[in-house]
């Protein structure tokens, strides 16, 4: 509550610019409504509050994901595979090369205990300890993270207005398209990874139909093939 009292203080109308009004007015609309999240949590107002903010799943991506689920086949034997080391110094090496690009390209790359997989925070890479993944999906990873999301904060960042470091209203959907084309781009998006995208389209559509947690591990296993664990 205070911090939507402190969000709605801020005075839009001293801008002289109608567009960054603009931008900056749907800003505080999405934080206010991500706050509206955070204060529902573990109450029947989460859903719809979370639905009111990103949306629902629409028929065309639901039916390619269906699509995706039916056409699909394994991918081969998982290879060599890499931890968590391994994959912070390959991200300091991807890094160094952006930085030659540009000197301000610094991230800080870290393991830790309380991370699962890798999550890119303002200038950080968070890589969980006990990560481990297939050698042939590391580039891919690292092009989604390093290349897309770590890229986009120090490109924001050197351009004056710090909402383009943050990030513009609704950019979560840019962002983890052009993650997931950088993937694509890199020759890594594996059917594994298609199918588990497309799981999650599918798992989020029967949660927003009213769908409790093992009605959707259920779906997941029985009709589309997922692992007892992969569901889950």
């Amino acid at each position: 509550d205070i911090a939507k009292r402190q969000l709605y203080a801020i005075d839009l109308r001293a801008l002289e610019d109608p567009l960054l009004e603009r931008l900056l007015g749907e800003k505080r609309h999405e934080l206010d409504a991500q706050l509206t999240m955070l204060a529902t949590r573990n109450t029947v107002a989460f859903r719809p509050a979370s639905m009111f903010l990103y949306g629902m799943v629409d028929a065309p991506l639901l039916a390619d994901a269906l699509d995706i689920l039916a056409s699909t086949a394994k991918d081969p034997p998982r290879g060599a595979a890499v931890g968590a080391n391994e994959i912070a110094e390959e991200a300091m090496r991807l890094a160094s090369l952006y930085r030659q690009q540009h000197d301000s390209f610094a991230p800080t790359v870290e393991v830790r205990e309380d991370v699962a997989g890798l999550l890119v925070s303002g200038d950080r890479l968070l890589i969980g300890a006990d990560t481990v993944m297939p050698r042939r999906r590391l580039a891919a990873l690292l092009a989604h993270e390093v290349g897309v999301h770590l890229l986009t904060y120090f490109n924001g960042a050197a351009q004056g207005l710090s909402i383009f470091r943050t990030g513009l209203a609704g950019y979560e959907g840019v962002q983890e398209g052009l993650g997931v084309f950088a993937e694509w781009l890199s020759g890594g998006l594996t059917r594994t990874r298609l199918r588990l995208l497309a799981g999650r389209v599918v798992a989020v559509d029967a949660m927003q139909r009213g769908a409790t947690f093992i009605e959707v591990h259920r779906l997941l296993a029985r009709e589309h093939g997922f692992s007892s664990q992969g569901a889950f």
